[in-house]
């Protein structure tokens, strides 16, 4: 019995493949703003911060759940400019 080696591709055939992933690597590098939305993650953390001292276990979950609704929308509003 003979051993059967497996079928290799062709190089051209692995560069279709990737091109795809190419092409998006660099258009999220060209769309990403980190400087923008700076200011987002120190209005999080005050947010917490205030949320953190109030009493009732609720009303700290829901006022930390309204923090983390803002930053979205902070971070949406800044990756939009």
């Amino acid at each position: 019995m003979t051993a059967m080696t497996p079928m290799r591709r062709p190089p051209i055939s692995r560069a279709f493949q990737l091109a795809p992933l190419l092409v998006a690597l660099l258009l999220a590098s060209g769309i990403s703003k980190p400087a923008a939305a700076n200011s987002c993650g120190s209005d999080l953390i005050g947010c917490f911060s205030r949320a953190g001292t109030i009493d009732s276990l609720l009303d700290r979950w829901l006022a930390g759940l309204n923090c983390e609704l803002s930053y979205a929308d902070c971070v949406g509003d800044a990756l939009a400019r």
